[in-house]
């Protein structure tokens, strides 16, 4: 087998966040749950979440 001379790299990153964003303060009004017990097992304490007027193509050109 021959060795490719074509080599890929990353040559850069972006990042768009949706603007909605849901705390676990959020969540405890919607579930029996808390703000504790959430991140022990996710880690996570925010979460964005699309809208209805926010697309992928559109997120991905603001990246």
């Amino acid at each position: 087998m021959t060795e490719s001379p074509l080599t890929a790299r990353i040559a850069g990153l972006g990042v768009c966040l949706p603007e909605r964003v849901m705390t676990n303060q959020d969540f405890e009004k919607l579930i029996d749950t808390t703000d504790d017990w959430i991140v022990q097992r996710t880690g996570m304490k925010v979460r964005h979440f699309v809208g209805a007027d926010e697309g992928i193509s559109g997120m991905a050109v603001e990246a």
